[in-house]
């Protein structure tokens, strides 16, 4: 078995409440799936979903009462496995096996089978609390790619990472 381990030095954030507001929610939930999965589900889980038909796509659930939502995992600094990242990219360059969304899902091998799951159990990969208490630093800027809610400040990365798609 191959562990891919890695750090998340940038996220964004996606509001479960605003189910049928275009551009704020994930596909699910404008289909009305999102409201079942919140309420089964406990806060951390996985929800992974297939974008456009093409990419599939990390998101975990945070659960605040009237503030639940998701977190969509769109960078990774890989830490460990990165022989299988490479070979399932066909990439070398460290700094761009994890650098966006699908990427990201691709090295790690992650597909529908994971939604639901535990990330801090799964058998193939999982996710360390390495950086907690190292004394990095956060930025935040507004989301980039979209048309719609670009305004929020809703993109989360570690300062000065060179794992990040766009730095702000």
């Amino acid at each position: 078995m191959h562990h891919r381990v890695g750090t998340c030095p940038r996220e964004d954030c996606r509001d479960g409440g605003l189910c049928g507001s275009r551009g704020s929610c994930l596909p699910h939930v404008k289909e009305g799936r999102c409201p079942c999965f919140l309420s089964r589900n406990q806060a951390g889980c996985a929800y992974v979903y297939l974008n456009y038909g093409m990419h599939w796509l990390l998101n975990f659930l945070v659960k605040e009462g009237s503030e639940d939502g998701f977190v969509l995992v769109r960078a990774l600094e890989p830490l460990e496995g990165l022989d299988l990242m490479r070979r399932r990219r066909k990439q070398t360059r460290t700094e761009l096996l994890c650098n966006g969304p699908a990427k990201l899902t691709q090295a790690l091998g992650i597909r529908g089978h994971h939604h639901g799951g535990d990330p801090v159990d799964q058998k193939d990969w999982h996710l360390k609390s390495s950086m907690c208490g190292s004394g990095f630093s956060v930025e935040v800027s507004t989301r980039i790619g979209i048309t719609q809610a670009v305004d929020y400040p809703w993109r989360f990365m570690m300062k000065g990472s060179r794992f990040v798609s766009i730095s702000p």
